[in-house]
């Protein structure tokens, strides 16, 4: 058997040692949808894995084949290895439905639930072990594994509920659901690819909830949110408002951005731009179609009644900006200026040849270090236009 399975042409080809093969495909054929570590230790020792070797073994597993998902290196979900990720997206469908469906549920609850995906977590509780038909997953080890994909996080809103579940509110409608204080020419999130990479936005929400502490804002006379278009307040008056399209995201703020301080647009952006990475990275995006930059919507005069579309920051020290369509380049205006600059120059003004010997020196030091694009990328950022990040 092994022979015929490692004897199949084909141009994707991962070495891995012979017992680990035997263990993923007994794993693959377990009844249950999750296992513990301890009953993963029984099963790995009849496939001749030694117990040491165990959690390298299922590391590679999940990261290379990604046959299991096993999170050690989170307290909670150190003792579950996951077999079946279909468990975790059925449970929160279910979850879901029951919120609508359950008796016990509040129309006041329903209705803060379907407005801004809010929900109390005891509650929650309740719906889940009532409603969910599965005997493989506890519901702390499902709460543990939302909060660690990014697909929920605290809502700081004790109010009306403990958590914020971005999949569980609809998409905005095509017409325009904007507040009228909100500005009109926002900052764009673009993506080397040309398009939104999947789960990006959603698991931007939860992290500036957790990492960053914002706040979920609810404006009057437009008091829904919606799946792809959220405001937030942040630790001052500052009010920013995110939105999805299939190919950026639009960045808009309200309130005043002194700068210097964290509520400065500059830092606004950097904070966007690294909880993007961040995502990108935990979502283990390759960086040859996710990696990230800045524009605006083009504003030439020749564009003018031509569809909407991007002209990318080339160079931000400099203020100049390129459209996609004619390749014209030009100059930001200054209050588009204010994303970039903040009393420390954002991109240091590097000559062509500083930008050669750095990507030469890169290219040697990392040559065997396939990992370390990641490292390069938080080094350099988005250095002016040049191509280092992308390198």
């Amino acid at each position: 058997i092994i022979r015929r399975k490692t004897e199949i042409k084909s141009p994707y080809k991962i070495k891995f040692p012979v017992p680990w093969l035997a263990l993923e495909w007994c794993l693959r054929r377990h009844p249950k949808s999750t296992v513990t570590y301890e009953k993963c230790i029984d099963i790995a020792k009849k496939c001749n894995v030694p117990e040491e070797e165990l959690r390298d073994c299922l590391s590679f597993l999940h990261h290379k084949t990604g046959t299991i998902h096993y999170y050690g290196s989170v307290k909670e979900l150190e003792d579950t290895i996951i077999i079946q990720p279909s468990v975790i997206f059925g449970a929160i469908s279910e979850l879901i439905i029951s919120t609508f469906t359950d008796k016990n549920v509040g129309a006041n609850e329903i209705d803060v639930f379907q407005q801004y995906g809010l929900f109390n977590s005891k509650r929650v509780e309740t719906i889940f072990n009532n409603n969910i038909n599965t005997s493989d997953l506890s519901f702390d080890v499902f709460l543990a594994l939302l909060n660690h994909l990014n697909i929920l996080g605290p809502s700081h809103d004790s109010e009306l509920g403990d958590y914020f579940l971005p999949c569980a509110l609809v998409h905005a409608p095509d017409a325009d659901t904007l507040p009228s204080e909100i500005p009109l020419d926002p900052l764009l999130v673009v993506f080397k690819g040309g398009f939104v990479p999947k789960g990006v936005f959603s698991a931007l929400l939860v992290y500036l909830l957790r990492e960053m502490k914002w706040r979920i804002q609810r404006y009057k006379g437009s008091p829904r949110l919606y799946r792809n278009q959220v405001s937030f307040y942040t630790n001052g008056d500052v009010t920013v408002t995110l939105k999805a399209t299939p190919n950026c995201f639009e960045v808009r703020v309200t309130g005043k951005q002194p700068r210097g301080t964290m509520d400065s647009l500059y830092n606004i952006r950097k904070v966007l731009e690294n909880g993007t990475f961040s995502v990108c990275q935990g979502l283990r995006y390759d960086q040859s179609f996710c990696a990230q930059n800045f524009g605006f919507y083009c504003k030439l005069t020749e564009c003018k009644g031509d569809v909407s579309h991007i002209a990318e920051v080339v160079d931000c020290r400099n203020g100049k900006i390129e459209c996609s369509r004619s390749g014209k380049r030009y100059d930001m205006n200054k209050k588009r200026k204010d994303w970039f600059t903040t009393n420390k120059p954002d991109c240091p003004n590097f000559s062509d040849d500083d930008v050669k010997k750095a990507k030469r020196k890169i290219r040697k030091t990392c040559q065997n270090k396939p990992d370390a694009q990641g490292i390069i990328f938080v080094a350099f950022g988005n250095p002016g236009g040049t191509d280092v990040d992308a390198d």
